[in-house]
């Protein structure tokens, strides 16, 4: 029977399981582990991210800047052409009163400006005129003057420069046409608003660079010359830009209104039978995108003419996030706002491509970082509980200690196969001590039903050899105590 003395140190030996190697050891390893795995996990996520946002904004500065540079390319002909006229003209190295050198001026000028749709030139003195015109691949001569009596004749201007068939397209004085009038007194080439002209074959939106000429001498005002753009090549050239990807680029005026876009939306409305044309504003665009974009932008900065700098907005046009750069484009006294347009997917596909591999590779590591923890530490913790399980042996009597469990623990050569080999010896010294004992104290216990016996079968009362040998049993106790 266990006595109250056994029970309470039980109570008292009995290791709390937080207490325990078992759960102590492990959880040590683990939490620091987790920790780090989960910072590093999310250092890496947001220094992806970071290197998005960065990358995002990189590229479409890039891609804006290439548009804007195409642009100048395409804007600053006209004014270098009015340059070359005025120069030419106001020093009289063309004479006016032989207008007609013009027209074969201007035809050459054709040839080596591909990307102008028109050169003209309107006097101030009588009203005359005289302009090449390109419409798609062909050219054509427009003529006022006192021969054609104040009409404009158009003529088809043939391979060699020289007229062809005629055309009349009614009274036309330069004087009072809105490109004349735009270059007075300005005395610099300078920009028409944007309108839209009529050609044979269709309708086109127009900008025009316009400049006065005086005379070098008499500074006495010659004309305007009037260098024309139509927009829809600004389109073409948005149109190849993005061709073959998911972005999307349209440039507008300050008021809102379409210049161009990379789509193929219609840059003004015009019913047919009516002269009324009506420019289209972005805001109203059957582009999704235009319009989505725009609605945003004007949503964010009440309108286009608060934005002085470039800016990004996020939208969600057809159901799917998008990203705009807006960027003022001032260049050649134009007041436009180019916005590009990309679908978010593009820079984040593989940020989450970059997060699920970083997701993995921190799971991975996290997992075999246990693994091999576990392993370790059941390594290191094994052997010391076996030493405790032996321990236990050693101090139950009514559990054997088995020597051969700790055996191979002996075996190892780092501090814990030494510490075993100590705990075996001492053990089986303890073992061996205790035996003896056992064994000296039986022979006692032999002794003293002996010396009883004889005490009794001699008849004798035995006190003087009974207590003899009682104090022999005891001094025995106390030497094996000692």
């Amino acid at each position: 029977m266990t006595s109250l003395l056994d029970t309470e140190i039980t109570k008292k030996t009995k290791v709390p399981i937080w207490s325990s190697l078992k759960t102590t050891v492990p959880i040590a390893f683990l939490i620091p582990l987790v920790t780090c795995v989960g910072m590093l996990g999310y250092i890496a996520i947001q220094s992806s991210d970071y290197a998005a946002e960065k990358f995002k904004r990189q590229n479409m500065k890039a891609l804006s800047s290439q548009v804007q540079e195409t642009l100048k390319n395409y804007l600053e002909e006209p004014h270098l052409i009015n340059k070359i006229n005025t120069d030419a003209i106001s020093e009289k190295k063309l004479s006016l009163s032989n207008i007609n050198e013009l027209e074969k001026y201007f035809w050459k000028q054709a040839q080596f400006f591909p990307d102008v749709n028109g050169i003209q030139f309107g006097t101030a003195k009588d009203g005359r005129l005289r302009s090449i015109v390109r419409e798609k691949e062909d050219l054509s001569f427009n003529v006022v003057d006192t021969s054609t009596k104040g009409r404009n004749f158009v003529f088809e201007a043939l391979e060699n420069g020289e007229r062809g068939k005629r055309t009349d397209k009614g009274d036309y004085d330069p004087r009072k046409r809105p490109w004349y009038k735009t270059a007075l007194g300005k005395n610099k080439s300078t920009w028409t608003e944007v309108f839209a002209k009529r050609t044979s074959s269709t309708i086109q939106l127009r900008l025009s660079a316009v400049q006065e000429v005086y005379d070098k001498d008499t500074n006495e005002l010659l004309g305007v010359l009037a260098v024309d753009f139509f927009l829809t090549q600004i389109s073409e050239f948005l149109n190849k830009f993005a061709q073959g990807t998911s972005k999307e680029i349209f440039i507008v005026e300050r008021s809102g209104k379409l210049i161009a876009a990379s789509s193929d939306e219609d840059l003004f409305k015009h019913e047919k039978g009516k002269k009324e044309i009506q420019r289209v504003s972005a805001k109203n665009s059957d582009d999704s995108t235009i319009k989505s974009a725009t609605q945003k932008i004007e949503a964010k900065f009440s309108s286009f003419k608060n934005i002085t700098k470039e800016e990004f907005v996020r939208f969600s046009a057809s159901g799917k996030p998008q990203i705009a750069r807006i960027s003022p484009f001032t260049a050649f006294n134009l007041d436009w706002m180019i916005i590009l347009v990309i679908p978010e997917i593009e820079f984040t596909q593989a940020v989450e491509q970059t997060r699920k591999t970083t997701i993995i590779l921190g799971i991975g590591t996290f997992a075999f970082s246990v693994l091999l923890g576990l392993l370790v530490t059941r390594w290191l913790i094994n052997p010391i509980l076996k030493l405790n399980e032996a321990a236990k042996q050693i101090e139950d009597d009514s559990i054997p200690f088995e020597p051969e469990k700790i055996a191979p623990i002996t075996q190892r050569s780092d501090e814990i196969g030494e510490l075993a080999g100590m705990f075996n010896d001492m053990a089986q010294e303890i073992f061996a001590r205790e035996q003896s004992l056992k064994d000296r104290v039986q022979q006692m216990r032999q002794e003293t039903d002996q010396a009883k016996k004889a005490a009794l079968a001699s008849g004798l009362s035995g006190n003087v050899d009974v207590n003899t040998l009682l104090l022999r049993s005891q001094q025995a106790r106390q030497k094996v105590g000692d």
